[in-house]
């Protein structure tokens, strides 16, 4: 007959690899000591739940609209009209702490993600795509809202994620193995 765990004194501390030391000891008492253990450890964990005030988290400072020099105030305005937005996006906001990368930076985005041979579109696939792979929870916010103002809805959001997935395991499947390629371009 079972007992009860709630029943019983409290456990001492359990190595739960070792808490079913004896063949002849009933399973359930193992289980309720590792149980009582794993209780006592939540107990003993403090969680630190984000302060929902605090925004800047960057280990630089943002270089605001409002402290910028003149400089960077006209890569800014180009930014904000560039993404139609009424602010500029906290990743140049760190750059401009350097101004002579934020405006090289700014520049050469404005090639890439401009007009050429492939469409918007399919640049802000490739850019969620690469942002995802690479875990950039940033990057991932802003490709996907990029994506969603230029039409996409979440069906399309998780088919293309599917790929990411499907690929993401099919390279590390193929490296890991050492698969010579025998597809070459």
């Amino acid at each position: 007959m079972k007992k009860s765990c709630e029943a019983r004194q409290p456990a001492q501390d359990v190595d739960i690899h070792q808490a079913h030391k004896e063949p002849s000891e009933p399973i359930w008492k193992a289980e309720g000591r590792v149980q009582q253990h794993l209780q006592r450890r939540r107990e003993q964990t403090t969680v630190v739940q984000p302060d929902s005030e605090k925004t800047d988290m960057a280990t630089v400072k943002y270089v605001e609209e409002t402290d910028a020099p003149d400089e960077i105030r006209k890569v800014y305005a180009d930014i904000k009209e560039w993404f139609g937005l009424p602010f500029v996006p906290n990743l140049f906001k760190v750059m401009a702490n350097h101004p002579a990368y934020l405006e090289a930076t700014w520049a050469r985005l404005k090639v890439i993600m401009g007009p050429g041979r492939l469409d918007r579109t399919t640049k802000e696939v490739i850019a969620l795509a690469v942002s995802a792979t690479n875990n950039c929870h940033y990057c991932i916010d802003a490709h996907t809202a990029a994506l969603k103002k230029l039409g996409f809805g979440d069906a399309e959001i998780i088919e293309l994620m599917a790929v990411v997935d499907l690929f993401n395991g099919f390279n590390k499947l193929l490296d890991g193995l050492r698969v010579e390629s025998d597809l070459k371009p």
